[in-house]
């Protein structure tokens, strides 16, 4: 690589110069000590560039592993969100079940919120390995169905 960057550093003071047709042999030795300096200074130049390349090279691969950890938070997030709103929504149901089957029993034939048909939570509990639980008749809606997804969020 740095013979390649010296060729080319080198191509490039020679080609204007044939140009013109002037050769290496009629450069004065105050040129040739100038091209010299220029071929030294852009060669630092060069290796000071290989080094920032190299620097910015290991940036982005660490900022590539940040974005990839964001990306999977965010969709564990999402996944939390939707298991969340089923749960809510599971005990919202079980509370209405209740409602329904207290005036069926004291007001025959009368129901306010009639059969409920649960929440498609696109399998965000199952991902998260919680169990959902749906709203049976005779059971009485608890808060017990929280704790899963309270320890999933902030652990035992």
């Amino acid at each position: 690589m740095r013979r390649i960057s010296l060729i080319v550093v080198a191509l490039a003071f020679a080609a204007p110069a044939t140009a013109f047709g002037v050769s290496d042999k009629t450069l004065s030795p105050q040129s040739a000590a100038t091209a010299n300096k220029q071929v030294a200074n852009l060669t630092a130049q060069v290796r000071a560039l290989q080094k920032q390349v190299k620097t910015l090279q290991a940036q982005t691969k660490a900022l590539q592993k940040e974005l990839k950890s964001a990306e999977n938070e965010t969709a564990w997030n999402y996944a939390g969100d939707a298991c969340q709103t089923a749960l809510v929504t599971d005990a919202l149901q079980s509370t209405w079940l209740v409602i329904d089957q207290i005036s069926a029993a004291t007001q025959p034939g009368k129901t306010y919120f009639n059969a409920q048909t649960p929440v498609n939570d696109k399998q965000a509990c199952r991902a998260l390995k919680l169990v959902r639980a749906q709203p049976t008749p005779g059971v009485p809606p608890n808060t017990a169905l929280f704790d899963p997804f309270i320890t999933w969020l902030f652990g035992s």
